[in-house]
């Protein structure tokens, strides 16, 4: 509503001063003789005064909840924002989250079967032309292998899980990602 105000305002004065600037001697006009123009500057002026109305009763809103509303954080808020963002970053820098690609073909294809029996067991999986387990990566000690369905082209990921060799055990990836970033 204020950029409306604003705008009527700058509107009026720009056309002020451009017909200010073009009524000189030679093209003036007398004002008896074009009654329309006299029509025009009434409506603007009652529109002018309406929007200003509105806009007083609008600030004094802004200004009612200004008044409730402190205007600056305390030192105490402050401090646990500061806080909290330190948290983070130490967060962020020491939980290395890089999924990388390191493991033997071999490796590989164990985690594959594995992912592949432990989707049969619990009746997960699809056997055939557009469902496929693939391996996806390497993080710490764990592979990585996706559950994937091909679909108009695009393949389209059903879950990620996180083998260990060592133990053959199964996990869902963001489980294991959600324990070791805590």
């Amino acid at each position: 509503m204020k950029k409306h105000f604003w705008v009527g305002i700058l509107l009026t004065i720009t056309l002020l001063l451009i017909g200010g600037c073009s009524s000189d001697e030679k093209g003036a006009k007398p004002a008896d003789d074009d009654l329309s123009n006299q029509d025009t500057v009434t409506e603007e002026s009652t529109s002018e005064e309406n929007e200003s109305d509105s806009a007083v009763t609008e600030d004094d809103r802004d200004e009612e909840v200004n008044e409730e509303t402190p205007a600056e954080p305390s030192d105490e808020e402050e401090e646990t924002v500061d806080l909290e963002d330190q948290e983070n970053e130490e967060e962020a820098t020491s939980t290395p989250q890089t999924i990388e690609d390191n493991a033997t073909q071999e490796e590989k294809d164990k985690a594959v079967a594995i992912v592949t029996d432990y989707l049969k067991e619990k009746g997960e999986l699809v056997e055939d032309k557009d469902h496929f387990v693939q391996y996806d990566g390497t993080f710490d000690t764990y592979v990585i292998v996706r559950y994937s369905t091909l679909v108009s082209g695009h393949s389209s990921t059903n879950g990620r899980y996180v083998v260990d060799l060592k133990t053959k055990k199964v996990q869902d990836f963001d489980t294991i990602m959600d324990t070791i970033t805590e």
